[in-house]
């Protein structure tokens, strides 16, 4: 049987998450924002997937959508501006695993205090996967798409949730 995984973010930071997914033991169902960030990403792709473009900050869309969907096995989530209803109704579609990508937004500090990967809300069954940044030797940056992927990866096979890169002090994270 051929399991259906839905990564919302596959035609950036996680396009190489979900061409490995593809080649390897799935049918993707790419989400994103717009068709034009579609266009090609199936033919790319090499292996089956399937596409949606539909605007995951609308809930009635993205309610509508997955209601049309069915279920999913797993899922890796990467809406950063999503509400807390639509993570909510994406992780309800899914009876696998699903990883929440976090931007490091997640980890700031209320006060100078150390950060606690599970403080940080998402919703129930969901892993997280705080986005921090690369760099401790005085220069800082953001990761790449294939970073971002392989931590996802890890975080959905493994289910060891955790931090990408660092995400203290705060003051040294990238412009």
């Amino acid at each position: 049987m051929t399991r259906r995984i839905l990564v919302v973010g596959a035609t950036g930071a996680l396009r190489p998450a979900a061409f490995a997914l593809a080649s390897s033991w799935a049918t993707v169902v790419a989400w994103a924002l717009h068709q034009e960030s579609l266009d090609g990403f199936a033919s790319a792709a090499r292996a089956p997937v399937e596409t949606i473009a539909v605007d995951y900050t609308d809930v009635a869309a993205v309610t509508a959508t997955l209601a049309a969907q069915g279920t999913f096995d797993a899922a890796l989530l990467y809406c950063p501006s999503a509400s807390a209803d639509v993570v909510t109704h994406f992780a309800r579609a899914v009876r696998g695993p699903v990883v929440c990508l976090l931007t490091s937004a997640a980890a700031a500090p209320v006060r100078d205090e150390a950060f606690d990967l599970a403080s940080v809300a998402v919703p129930q069954g969901c892993r997280r996967l705080v986005l921090g940044w690369a760099g401790d030797d005085g220069a800082t940056r953001w990761h790449t798409p294939e970073e971002i992927s392989a931590a996802a990866l890890d975080v959905l096979f493994t289910g060891h949730e955790r931090v990408l890169g660092v995400v203290r002090p705060w003051d040294r994270r990238p412009s």
